[in-house]
């Protein structure tokens, strides 16, 4: 089963008071997504060579409080951008695709294809950034 999908099919009324399910009764061959497969490659790339510290946020309350410092509030502040332009300008998708494609986690093809994906829509990306509040003493 490893690698297979299964397309699943409506059963009929299973009796009074139990639920409708669905019954998997035919393999499918795994098939790759070229633009997630694209997506992932895009995405190790912004990890190991573009964001200096990825994890930061999630550690940053504690290495305030590791430093002597109080911690007032951790507030979360999540930017949702639905456009793809808008999301290139802020997020440089263009530019940082042309560097994994210089850095071989892409190839040119793979990028563009990947970037006509993104602005052909519907779009959606989210980025959150955590701030600290913390004083001394």
């Amino acid at each position: 089963m490893a690698g297979q999908r299964l397309r699943g099919e409506r059963v009929g009324d299973l009796g009074q008071g139990a639920a409708r399910g669905v019954l998997f009764v035919q393999q499918l061959p795994h098939r790759v997504d070229p633009a997630a497969e694209s997506s992932r490659a895009y995405t190790r790339h912004v990890v190991e060579r573009i964001i200096r510290n990825g994890v930061i946020g999630r550690r940053l309350a504690r290495r305030a409080g590791e430093a002597g410092l109080t911690v007032r509030a951790v507030v979360p502040v999540t930017a949702v951008l639905r456009d793809a332009a808008e999301a290139d300008r802020i997020l440089g998708f263009q530019r940082n695709a042309e560097r994994a494609v210089e850095a071989g986690y892409l190839t040119a093809a793979a990028a563009q294809a990947w970037l006509d994906g993104l602005a052909e829509g519907p779009f959606l990306a989210s980025v959150t950034v955590y701030v600290v509040a913390a004083t001394r003493g």
